[in-house]
């Protein structure tokens, strides 16, 4: 087989998590790339990096997914590598309102660096499988609409809107992306599908998320 053609894709895009220590943004990105949960994982030390490659109607789109470390020491490496970013997800645990409180700051560090469409933007309740939680939906959604940010609540553990928010956050990067080239987006009824997974880089220590 013509390697040339397999390593062709339409279009690459760089995703970000963002989101504080334990929140459980590496669990989401291995649910995604992996269908895959497990009760421990490492802390991510400054950044570690995934790629995911789906398909949009006939179309290959290579998503480069940068998770993020959430200990405040690293934030200064993490930003180091916000630039050239289509797209973010911005996570916080439901069952945790410190984590919360810090969306819309750390969407202002990363947008401060580099310029996101507010609809290539997504908060992400996460761990909603949670029997008790201290941020209801609500609370998400008006944060969400104040930033205006799209919302969505996920579970690792159980793949709730796992696969959707990455399908719906790279449909809006595709639009932003037309709407420059200067093509009508609502034309195109293509959907997203994903098609194979990629390689984890590790950098990580021992702890439980």
């Amino acid at each position: 087989m013509d390697q040339q053609k397999i390593n062709t894709y339409d279009y690459i895009f760089k995703v970000i998590f963002l989101g504080c220590a334990s929140v459980g943004k590496t669990a989401l990105l291995t649910r995604f790339c992996d269908d895959i949960f497990t009760d421990s994982y490492q802390s991510t030390i400054g950044i570690d990096f995934r790629i995911k490659t789906i398909k949009y109607g006939d179309q290959t789109i290579k998503i480069q997914i940068w998770d993020t470390a959430g200990q405040e020491r690293y934030q200064s490496i993490a930003s180091t590598h916000y630039k050239g970013t289509d797209g973010v997800f911005c996570v916080y645990d439901v069952a945790n309102k410190e984590s919360f409180e810090k969306v819309k700051e750390n969407i202002i560090k990363c947008t401060t660096i580099v310029a996101v469409p507010e609809d290539c933007i997504v908060i992400v309740g996460n761990k909603c499988d949670l029997p008790m939680r201290e941020i209801d939906r609500e609370k998400g959604e008006e944060l969400a609409k104040m930033l205006k940010a799209s919302y969505y609540e996920t579970s690792a553990k159980t793949g709730e809107n796992v696969p959707i928010i990455f399908q719906e956050l790279c449909k809006n990067i595709i639009n932003n992306k037309k709407i420059l080239e200067g093509v009508n987006p609502h034309n195109d009824r293509q959907n997203l599908s994903v098609e194979k997974q990629g390689d984890l880089i590790k950098n990580k220590s021992e702890c439980n998320c």
